[in-house]
């Protein structure tokens, strides 16, 4: 009989062992499925917000085209209306020219200070009959001295600056036609002095150009 019941026993333990080996086996098979559904569920959330992310975007994109499109039909009727604008046809520099030259002369796309010397030298200035003479020009970008409207604007500036002679009527005529052309010339300064019967008048001013706008398709990367 004890020895039977040491053989009971020792089938117990084995038993028991038995047991805890097969537990400890489960345990270990549960940790590995929970490790794999907490690193699954991980990413599925990650990538579940990078695909957000990317609808958003195209939401983005979408609203942006759809707007363009809108702006298109405007952008179409200003320039009808501006084709068909009467004053603009009365102050074009050749018949042959369409209403849109005379807006691009009035507000160039570059900088165009030899142009604008050779305007004022050869255009404007010669209709009043002043003698003119030390007319220059200058860029914002290369002139030490910027004057308050340049730096108030974003527009890119360029400065002018001469000196006409002429009786009074002359004088005036000459700043009337300085108002009248369609390119914006800001007359910042005016200095008049006498000579010999005649009015001297010394001219500082700013006029404007302003950069073409491009329009182009563009790439965003969107990372995880």
């Amino acid at each position: 009989m004890p020895e039977l019941k040491q053989l009971t026993g020792l089938k117990k333990r084995q038993q028991i062992a038995s047991a805890n080996k097969m537990i400890f086996v489960w345990v270990i098979i549960a940790s590995v499925v929970v490790s794999l559904c907490g690193v699954t569920m991980q990413f599925l959330v990650r990538q579940a917000i990078f695909n957000q992310k990317i609808i958003n975007e195209k939401l983005k994109t979408q609203s942006t085209l759809s707007k363009n499109i809108e702006n298109v039909a405007k952008l179409k009727q200003n320039i009808d209306a501006l084709q068909a604008d009467t004053n603009l046809a009365q102050v074009k520099a050749n018949p042959e020219d369409t209403n849109l030259k005379v807006v691009l002369d009035a507000l160039p796309t570059t900088d165009d200070r030899t142009a604008l010397g050779a305007s004022l030298q050869q255009v404007i200035l010669p209709k009043s009959g002043v003698n003119t003479s030390d007319i220059t020009t200058v860029s914002q970008a290369s002139s030490d001295a910027t004057t308050p409207l340049a730096t108030s604007s974003e527009t890119p500036t360029a400065n002018f600056t001469f000196a006409a002679t002429g009786d009074y009527p002359r004088i005036k005529s000459m700043l009337s036609d300085l108002e009248r052309t369609i390119r914006p010339l800001n007359v910042q300064k005016l200095s008049l002095q006498g000579v010999d019967g005649q009015v001297k008048a010394a001219v500082e001013g700013v006029t404007y150009y302003l950069p073409p706008q491009t329009v182009q398709l563009g790439k965003k990367s969107i990372k995880p």
